[in-house]
């Protein structure tokens, strides 16, 4: 059972409980942002859409956030379900205050960038991926005056491409981090099993064996030598 512990934490990074609830935090800090981009433009939006939306977004994350609470596979779940109803709560903000254009538009990169270091790159990615999905399709909608009002795709362009650069940068990294995880869960793992088969073996011979091939397998290594000073001579062990 201890071994197969380590080798799933060797897998992949697992989403802490800590960094969750700093995700969640981000996401009810959702509205103290709305409100300063606002008052900070030249935009009039409808106040009392503006605060339903904020509302539900807000009612939203409460209820994503006891969901994962539960833990297990409901963290998934929950985080899966908030990313999707925030993408599409931002894109009703987005679309009630300028489009793409507006000055709420960074709010895709802020929930790529804390999805992507707080939680997972492929968390990351998959809110840039519904974030883009969600700028074109308002873009298009607001170009065939679905919105009422008209704009022009270059616009949509450049906030997909900064969601991309910034948002991008974030998850890759998480890439990294999650590489340097995951080569040290490895490290300790391969540790751990070699003085595990050094307490089994009986004799002086079997240690430095057992030290050699794990050595070996561990990290990867084509041969592993053992030198030992033995007085005035130098012994080699293979």
């Amino acid at each position: 059972m201890a071994r197969q512990s380590d080798s799933a934490r060797a897998e992949g990074p697992l989403m802490t409980g800590g960094r969750v609830s700093v995700y969640f935090s981000i996401r009810y800090f959702t509205p103290i942002m709305v409100l300063l981009a606002v008052a900070a433009s030249t935009t009039h939006p409808n106040v009392d859409r503006l605060t339903g939306l904020l509302t539900a977004q807000i009612a939203l994350a409460v209820a994503t956030h006891a969901m994962a609470a539960r833990g297990g596979s409901w963290v998934g779940r929950a985080i899966w379900i908030g990313m999707v109803t925030d993408v599409v709560a931002v894109s009703a903000m987005v679309a009630i205050t300028g489009g793409s254009n507006g000055p709420l538009v960074f709010l895709y990169t802020v929930g790529a960038l804390a999805a992507g270091i707080l939680l997972s790159s492929r968390a990351g990615f998959r809110f840039i991926v519904l974030s883009t999905i969600a700028i074109v399709t308002m873009d298009v909608m607001t170009h065939t005056h679905a919105f009422g009002k008209t704009t022009f795709f270059p616009g949509g362009l450049a906030a997909v491409a900064a969601l991309w650069i910034i948002g991008g940068a974030g998850t890759m990294f998480s890439i990294y981090n999650e590489r340097e995880l995951k080569r040290q869960n490895a490290e300790l793992a391969t540790i751990r099993q070699v003085t595990l088969d050094i307490e089994d073996s009986l004799t002086l011979e079997e240690i430095f064996t057992d030290l050699c091939r794990g050595v070996v397998e561990g990290f990867r290594f084509d041969a592993a030598a053992l030198l030992l000073w033995d007085g005035d001579m130098m012994r080699v062990r293979l």
